[in-house]
This record gives C-alpha cells, structure tokens and sequence, in this order.
C-alpha cells in the first residue's frame, strides 16, 4: 500500500489501481476532480474498470479511513443526496403539496380539498415525485414489520415508516446526525452496522438510501443485510447511477461524482453482481429520477466558475432543469438505464 500525505490534500490515501469487485486492472476516467459545494482538500480522479462487462468506477487514490472524517467536515450530511434544500430553489414544495399526493398515491393520510390539483407539481415534475415515492412505495407494499435504515440521517425516513406502524430503527456513521435522530425520540445507532452484533433475521425491510458508494467494503455491508434480513424480507440500495444521463453530459462536473466521498459508483450489472457475491439470489434494478434537478443545476453550475458564489436559479435555470428532467424521464422509456438514480431490490 503506498501513503501519500501532504499540506496540499491534508487527507492521506492509498492507491487502488485494480478494480473491487472482479480485480481487472482500471483506466483513468476524471481526473483533477474538486469538491466545489462542500470544501474537501486535495484534488481527485476516478478509474473505470477495463472490463467492459463490469465497468465499475472507483476513485484512485482513495482516503484511508482514518483521514475520511475530513472530506465530511463541513458536508451537510444526508439533508438530500444530490443538494440540501436550502441551497437552491429548485426542490421546495409546501408541505400540503406532498401531503396531497400522498393521499391521492398510496392513501396515507387525510385527503385535502382539491387534491388532486394541488398534487399537481408533483404528478408533472419528475424528480420530485419520486422524492416523495422513496420510500414511501416500499412500505405500504407489505404488512408494517421491522425495519432499519442504514445510513438513516437525521431520521425523516424512520419517522415516516413509524408513523405507518413500523417499528422502526436507523444507523449511521455521522455523531451529529444520530444526534439530531435520536433529538426526535428515534432508535438510532452510531456507527458501521457490522458492528452493532444485531441478532439474525430480525428485520422485515432495510433500506440504505446513498450510502454504499461511501462504504470500503460493501460486499461485507451486503452480506450483514443478508444476516439481518427475516425470511422474505428485502433489501432497497438507492445509489448514484454511473451510467446516467447526467454523468454522460457533464463528466467531471457531474455532481455525483462527489469526491472524495464517494469511493465507487456503479451501473446496474455490477451492483447486482456485487449483490449476488453476497448472497442474495433474487434481484431486480431500476434508475430513477430522485434528486435529478439538483443534479442538473448543480452539475451545470459547475462549468460556469465565474457564477460560484450565486446558487440562486434564474427562471431559465429552473426551465432548463426541468427540461432536463422531462427529456431523461422520457429517455427512460427507450434506454431504462439512464437516470440519475440507480435502485435495486433484493430477496
């Protein structure tokens, strides 16, 4: 293992030259990345493995875990994966907007006068209706059981299961968002899941929600789940797709490149493969919408240096990324393979 440390990265780092997951040698794929939103020292590049068959792309060098906390220090953990809320004015829908469709969806909750027209916005933006849909379509599909979210943040998913009748608990490696979690009565664990000693087959569903393209070792994170699970149970990974849209229009500038932080990032067939190495022997992917219009304007702001400091979207902005999200959402039709959001789901 080569170290390398310096006044220039503050983050040491070992290389990674051959791929995770079949051990093929990478080619380079980005390289001088910057963290632009969240203020990570150094600059980064990614590999992409040479077996066309796997393709998976990991970043090369790579933190050491004992440096990893750096790259998170001023990160808005887990406040949503693709752009907090507040740093854009893209994604802010009233409350009555998501409740409204909620209703009208899945039945939760009371049904407002005129819902229909004030879900609306939701039924007609993309992105923002599979927001709402994660993960909510996962728990009114069975009866309410146990369920963990790994990688739960500051809880917003485990209260909506819990207020479905779930009996819910979450895990995560962030101290100030178990803090927050557990600030609203939530069951919340600190650290890696692997190291909770959690008895077998004691959950009915778990979710992890934008968190395994952070973990060093996701096929051991994969096989924990596996242990978990209860007979019939399933497991929800949500990730960044490596094949998406967005990721071929924008290359480097791709917001959910994210680097350092994410260590890999994935297409569909390798984190299936990756699943079934860990056990799971029922498997289904799909890509997504879900975050699609930060992404976008994010990922466009990022080749318009000179416009740094103005996170505020103009009206054309907000045009474009909606035009943006409506031309991938119709993509997804013909190439199902090519939103921003990859899912898969596991027995």
């Amino acid at each position: 293992m080569n170290v390398a440390f310096s006044a220039d990265t503050e983050i040491s780092t070992r290389r990674c030259g051959r791929c995770y997951i079949c051990g093929t040698d990478g080619r380079w794929l980005h390289k001088n990345v910057v963290d632009h939103h969240f203020g990570a020292p150094g600059s980064w590049s990614f590999r992409r493995c040479a077996n066309d068959e796997c393709g998976l792309i990991w970043l090369d060098p790579m933190p050491l875990g004992e440096d990893i906390g750096i790259a998170y220090k001023d990160y808005l953990t887990h406040e949503g994966y693709s752009a907090p809320k507040s740093r854009h004015g893209l994604s802010l829908l009233p409350e009555l907007v998501r409740s409204a469709y909620r209703a009208r969806r899945y039945g939760v909750g009371p049904k407002p006068w005129l819902s229909m027209l004030l879900a609306l916005p939701i039924y007609l933006t993309p992105s923002r209706r599979e927001a709402v849909d994660f993960p909510l379509r996962y728990l009114v599909d069975r009866p309410a059981g146990r369920l963990l979210d790994i990688g739960c943040g500051d809880g917003t998913m485990l209260e909506q299961a819990t207020s479905l009748g779930w009996s819910a608990e979450g895990v995560d490696f962030d101290s100030k968002a178990v803090e927050n979690a557990r600030s609203k009565g939530l069951e919340v664990h600190l650290g890696a899941v692997e190291d909770l000693n959690l008895p077998d087959a004691s959950f009915d569903l778990i979710l992890m929600s934008h968190l395994i393209e952070q973990v060093y070792d996701p096929i051991s994170l994969l096989r924990e789940c596996r242990r978990l699970l209860t007979p019939g149970g399933k497991l929800i990974v949500a990730t960044p797709n490596a094949e998406s849209l967005g990721h071929a229009k924008f290359g480097a500038n791709w917001l959910l490149l994210h680097a350092p932080r994410h260590l890999y990032l994935f297409n569909s067939s390798n984190l299936a493969a990756m699943t079934r190495k860990a056990g799971f022997k029922k498997i289904q992917t799909r890509t997504g919408t879900r975050g699609a219009d930060g992404v976008f304007f994010f990922s466009n702001h990022r080749t318009k240096p000179e416009n740094a400091d103005d996170l505020t979207p103009s009206v054309f902005e907000r045009l474009r990324v909606l035009g943006d999200e409506l031309r991938e959402s119709v993509l997804l039709k013909v190439r199902p393979l090519c939103g921003e959001e990859l899912v898969l789901e596991a027995n």
